[in-house]
């Protein structure tokens, strides 16, 4: 009976049909956290120096994962400082630069222009 071929597929079947169950558990339960309760993980003086000071910055918004910064002078954006706060890309454009940030970037966005 154990080394039957019925009996060995109605247990791949029940470990399957588990699996199945607990994923389903695991994403039902996760809940995406509110912008509002995100928290940052850097302060956000410390970007907003690495813009070259809130005086540089002329204009900033986000989509999805990517923060775009309008400056002044480019010259004074210190592109190092921002990767090493996370950015993981930097795209330079004419008037400023979008930084990806994940996540990240809407509460960057949010709290950058609560200073503009």
């Amino acid at each position: 009976m154990l080394n039957s071929p019925f009996f060995i597929i109605g247990i791949i079947v029940l470990i399957i049909l588990i699996i199945i169950g607990i994923i389903i558990m695991i994403k039902v339960n996760s809940k995406p956290v509110p912008l509002s309760d995100f928290k940052l993980p850097f302060e956000i003086d410390i970007l907003v120096n690495a813009l070259g000071k809130i005086e540089n910055i002329n204009n900033v918004s986000a989509k999805l994962s990517k923060l775009n910064v309008e400056v002044k002078d480019t010259s004074l954006v210190e592109i190092d400082s921002i990767k090493k706060l996370g950015a993981s890309g930097v795209i330079e454009k004419s008037n400023g630069y979008t930084f990806i940030f994940g996540m990240a970037s809407e509460k960057i966005s949010e709290e950058l222009n609560k200073l503009l």
